[in-house]
Formats: C-alpha cells, structure tokens, sequence
C-alpha cells in the first residue's frame, strides 16, 4: 500500500477485512510528493525525516493490526 497515512488505520484495517485482503505492507511517506520527493531514504540530510516516516509507518501498522484484532 501506497500512503494511507490520511485515513485512519481503523477504516483500512476495516476496508481490508470486508475485502479478504490481508495487508502485508505500507511504504514510508515520500516527503514532498508536489516538490518530487519519491522517498527520504538516500536524500542526503533528510535522515531524521526519514526515521520519523519509518516511526510512522510502523505505528500505522500497529494501530491497523490493533483494529483487526479487535474486530
């Protein structure tokens, strides 16, 4: 999955599950899309930014599973 970061975990979690989709992974956000920005990994000076889109992709997926397991 591309990046969902702008809708809540629990309506994809949902979304998944009404599918019989199993989410098996969310890329990191890609910085500026509008200036370009297709990833921070390798932008050099941005690796702060790149470790919070990594902190953020992984709560994303706990929230998503938290969801599908409370469901």
């Amino acid at each position: 999955m591309h990046w969902p970061y702008d809708v809540p975990a629990g309506d994809v979690a949902e979304a998944a599950r009404r599918s019989g989709v199993t989410l098996l992974g969310i890329n990191t956000a890609p910085g500026r899309f509008d200036a370009g920005e297709r990833g921070l990994g390798a932008v050099p000076g941005r690796a702060r930014d790149f470790l919070a889109t990594v902190d953020q992709s992984i709560e994303y997926c706990r929230l998503v599973r938290r969801h599908r397991q409370s469901t």
